[in-house]
């Protein structure tokens, strides 16, 4: 099974492995060209999806011929990541490629050692990129990253055990209570997947929840709004769901590539996750067809979404090389490529590229509607998340009562629904 990027909390791992890509030359005059311009080099992360090192090659040959420049690619695990930006921002500067790709919630780790890219991509570019996927890369105010790519979530279910049942997908929140109950018979199989471990996935399922019941993660004051219908709906939906038997057991041991796992098996008859398990089970397929709608919820209710973010380090060698580069990785016909794959676009103009067949229109409404918590303040927002998971679902403390008990007098921007947003 391959493996969905991880969300936060990533530890040190190895040292980064250069991509073993061949570069194709087309002629003496792209070789002599080549020469004359400096090669960008861009630190990238595996994402594990089937045709990735091709379409990686792919990336590199064609720039090369489009543009007479050369493109170092670095490729390494998720868990480098942090050690990588520590090593590039604080200690070993000068040894740093010239762009890199972070989680979202990583970027306030790179500000005094990224480039600025106000200004420096045409208006029509930017247009063409989901606005929620944008905001992911900018920081009071200011885009310091481009989304390179986006993660949302949508609700897979099992269609046998919902055509044995005479259950349709459920499409808001009570809906999700009353199917995860009925489709429940453990320990053979159970309603939905909650996650509960620390760092591996919690805190995005409940934004899922939390999004779909409207919820807003700062108003118009910039305070955190945790404590609001939205935020006591997520919580009791993760309270009810539990005390009512209708999840897995011991919901707070298990992380989302677990509940995958569980899922494939047949055993799950909903969870949340990403596109990544559709490719999954396109190319494995599990003893049963899986199903795909948009996560429930309620009116006004909108999507989650978090994304992988491309930076320019002020200390490029060329950053007008680096921005040429990023339009064009960033471009329409590279993204119809890499949708082709099963991965969606972070471009407006390519839904239809994605692969045929049930499911990925689901994560295309995804991105058209969805948004992203707070780059400069998801880390602390994640780790108050968990903390309220963990006080509701033990049975510590009821919703209102563990909203309570937890500082949550944290502020950010105003958040307000983006354009795409209904």
């Amino acid at each position: 099974m391959g493996v969905p990027p991880r969300r936060r909390r990533l530890g040190s791992g190895t040292a980064v492995i250069r991509l073993a890509v061949p570069v194709l030359l087309c002629g003496s005059w792209a070789a002599a060209d080549a020469e004359s311009k400096s090669p960008v080099s861009i630190q990238l992360w595996r994402e594990h999806f089937a045709g990735e090192g091709a379409y990686l090659a792919d990336l590199q040959g064609s720039y090369l011929r489009a543009s007479g420049r050369k493109v170092e690619l670095y490729e390494g695990e998720w868990r480098e990541s942090e050690r990588k930006i520590e090593d590039w921002t604080q200690r070993l500067e000068r040894y740093a490629p010239d762009l890199m790709v972070v989680q979202d919630a990583q970027l306030p780790l790179v500000l005094g050692s990224a480039a600025s890219l106000e200004g420096r991509f045409p208006p029509s570019f930017l247009q063409a990129l989901w606005p929620g996927a944008l905001a992911q890369g900018r920081v009071q105010g200011v885009q310091v990253a481009l989304p390179w790519r986006a993660h949302p979530l949508a609700l897979y279910y099992n269609t046998d055990l919902f055509m044995a049942a005479g259950a349709s997908p459920p499409a808001t929140p009570e809906d999700l209570l009353t199917v995860a109950g009925k489709l429940s018979d453990p320990p053979n199989v159970y309603g939905l997947g909650l996650p509960g471990g620390t760092g591996g996935g919690a805190a995005d399922c409940f934004m899922a929840l939390f999004r779909g019941q409207g919820g807003l993660l700062f108003d118009d004051r910039g305070r955190l709004s945790l404590n609001s219908d939205a935020g006591l709906g997520a919580l009791q939906l993760f309270s009810e769901l539990t005390r009512s038997r209708s999840t897995q057991p011991e919901v707070l041991t298990w992380t989302s590539p677990e509940l995958a796992r569980l899922f494939l098996q047949g055993r799950l008859a909903m969870l949340i996750e990403g596109p990544w398990l559709l490719r999954e089970a396109s190319l494995t397929p599990p003893p049963f067809k899986p199903g795909v709608a948009p996560v429930p919820r309620a009116k006004g209710g909108a999507e989650h979404l978090t994304a992988d973010c491309v930076f320019i380090f002020d200390a490029a060698r060329d950053i007008d090389g680096c921005v040429d580069f990023l339009q064009y990785a960033l471009g329409q016909e590279r993204q119809r490529a890499l949708s082709a794959l099963g991965v969606p676009s972070v471009r407006r103009d390519v839904g239809a590229a994605l692969p045929a067949g049930e499911g990925w229109e689901v994560f295309t409404r995804a991105l058209r509607e969805g948004r992203g918590p707070s780059a400069s303040s998801w880390d602390e927002i994640a780790s108050l998340l968990e903390r309220l998971i963990f006080l509701t679902v033990s049975g510590r403390a009821t919703p209102e009562a563990a909203i309570d008990a937890i500082d949550i007098d944290l502020l950010d921007e105003p958040e307000h629904p983006g354009p795409d947003r209904p």
